[in-house]
């Protein structure tokens, strides 16, 4: 799973972003993941996760209801060059993690149950809706 090191928050996320007006949920995923990897890819797989969260960030204050879509890609070179100069800076470090490596690591992901809340899909199981992942 590509994830990207957060370091305010000290918390490493999914490639994502906020919604811009008028823009769907699916439309700013594949927004993003364009901008902070540089792939590009006609449409997304299944909504399979759901948060939401408030956090603070910049001095502001966010609500988050954050959805998650699966996409399977094989590992390719990530781009940073679509990011903004201050997203570059906040989430600029990325890594390719392996289940394992998400659970055995003492690191922070967003969510939280990561590595066992992808591992039902790595194994070909896609939920019917979405799962709400907690914090």
């Amino acid at each position: 799973m590509l994830l990207f090191k957060w370091e305010t928050l000290n918390v490493w996320i999914t490639p994502g972003g906020s919604l811009k007006l008028g823009e769907t949920y699916e439309e700013a995923a594949l927004r993003g993941l364009r901008e902070e990897t540089g792939l590009i890819v006609p449409a997304l797989g299944p909504w399979v996760w759901s948060r939401s969260r408030i956090f603070r960030w910049n001095e502001r204050l966010y609500d988050a209801k954050e959805r998650f879509f699966l996409l399977r890609v094989l590992h390719f070179p990530v781009s940073s060059e679509g990011m903004e100069a201050e997203e570059r800076e906040e989430a600029g470090t990325h890594h390719w993690w392996s289940v394992d490596e998400l659970s055995a690591s003492g690191e922070g992901f967003a969510p939280r149950r990561m590595a066992e809340l992808l591992t039902p899909l790595i194994q070909g199981t896609i939920p019917t809706g979405p799962v709400e992942t907690g914090t």
